[in-house]
């Protein structure tokens, strides 16, 4: 026989239908409940009718001590009252003022009968609308109910022992409404936690999908940066290396070891941006050996550019941060500016590198004197997109444009740890 683990450790069997067989739950009682509010309902008005009718009826036939014209109506009023206040307590949760209604004018009817039971219907009337409307009106009807309860008491009689049965039962009526305005806040409150947990959920979704998305930026970012500036100084070193073959070998040899060394710094790049990404052992333990760019990386970069062609000077003034990220960002920058000058920028005689450290700020400017076939060329694109992007992670900005006497300017600035721009 197949079985099923409890969550005390227990094995119940399973039955045809693949369920376990056993007790049932109380949290399956309770969503039996849920789903059908009309079967308990039906047990309410059942539990409430049947006890009061048995008790009128055995009054009417034990009634030899009453007169003959009082017995009778006593008992009839007492088997009609309950009948029709459990019929109305079918209603309690779609139309509760109406059952308030109702079992108020029941509970008059048979103020002073010996087995009178409607007081309960009341405050059962009470509960519902303080439940299923609010409390507000489920105290405008107690008011009203226990002001006409004192009424006829003193209409009926004015002894001390009804204005006590009056009493008594406007506390069943206080406590009906008591009852179900608990009920009624603890419904609140579980509602507001699961909307609550509702909306975190839809947050949590929200910044997840917002997460991914930056992840897929910074991705982008990443490989666009490495492989654009590795083909371009490949590209340029190999075309340099094939003017130079029969003229010069050893300068095309030492270009053609350039391009692999170029390409081996790529690959190498790229394992450790992909490693990141990669759960595999081996490849979290490379990309954790294997650093990330940085601004000690610098004089190597422009090493490159020059063994492509590209006549780079450098400047640098101040103390570089030590955030990571934000030395990751200068080297991309300074990377992307040099890799459009050397496509775009024709015949360039300078290429200028300014980097200023100062008050809380880093200032990059790359210059190049060249000319474009186009200069809008230089305007657009994914890698002016990736440099506003990281510039923006720090709260800088870029600006790039022709200069006034040909060629190109880039300036980049943004905040330090903890410092603000100049």
């Amino acid at each position: 026989m197949n079985t099923v683990p409890t969550a005390s450790g227990e094995r119940l069997p399973v039955s045809a239908y693949g369920r376990a067989d056993g007790p049932a739950t109380g949290k399956t009682r309770h969503e039996f409940w849920s789903q059908h509010p009309q079967h308990a309902d039906a047990l309410i008005a059942a539990g409430y009718a049947v006890p009061a009718v048995a008790a009128s009826v055995l009054l009417l036939l034990n009634s030899g001590d009453a007169t003959a014209a009082t017995a009778p109506i006593f008992g009839i009023a007492g088997a009609f009252a309950p009948v029709a206040a459990g019929v109305a307590l079918l209603f309690r949760r779609r139309a509760p003022l109406y059952v308030l209604v109702v079992t108020t004018l029941m509970m008059l009817i048979t103020f002073s009968h010996p087995a009178d039971f409607a007081s309960v219907a009341v405050a059962c009337a009470l509960y519902s609308t303080a439940v299923y409307r609010s409390a507000a009106i489920a105290w405008v009807g107690f008011g009203g109910a226990s002001a006409a309860l004192l009424l006829v008491s003193m209409v009926i009689s004015r002894s001390a022992g009804a204005f006590w049965d009056s009493g008594q039962i406007v506390v069943v009526l206080a406590i009906g409404v008591l009852v179900g305005m608990a009920v009624s806040g603890r419904r609140s409150y579980v509602s507001s936690l699961i909307e609550r947990a509702e909306q975190l959920r839809r947050e949590r979704d929200q910044q997840a999908l917002l997460a991914a998305a930056a992840e897929r930026a910074s991705i982008a970012r990443e490989m666009h940066d490495i492989i654009s500036h590795s083909l371009t100084v490949m590209i340029a070193l190999a075309h340099g290396s094939a003017e130079m073959g029969n003229v010069d070998p050893q300068r095309a040899t030492l270009a053609m070891r350039q391009v692999a060394q170029t390409g081996t710094t790529a690959l190498a790049d790229l394992r450790r941006m992909l490693g990141v990404l990669d759960s595999t052992p081996d490849a979290r333990g490379y990309a954790a050996t294997t650093p990330q760019p940085n601004v000690a990386a610098l004089p190597a970069l422009m090493d490159r550019f020059r063994a492509a062609g590209l006549p780079v000077t450098a400047t640098s003034s101040g103390v570089p941060p030590e955030d990571l990220g934000q030395q990751l960002a200068i080297y991309r920058l300074i990377q992307e500016s040099l890799t459009n000058s050397l496509k775009h920028a024709s015949g360039a005689q300078h290429v200028n590198v300014a980097i200023e450290y100062a008050q809380g700020a880093v200032t990059i400017l790359v210059d190049d004197d060249g000319q474009s076939p186009a200069q809008g060329t230089r305007a657009g694109g994914r890698g002016l997109l990736g440099m506003q992007e990281r510039v923006a992670l720090y709260g800088g900005s870029i600006h790039s444009g022709p200069n006034p006497n040909g060629g190109w300017h880039v300036r980049a600035q943004f905040r330090l740890a903890d410092g603000v721009p100049s």
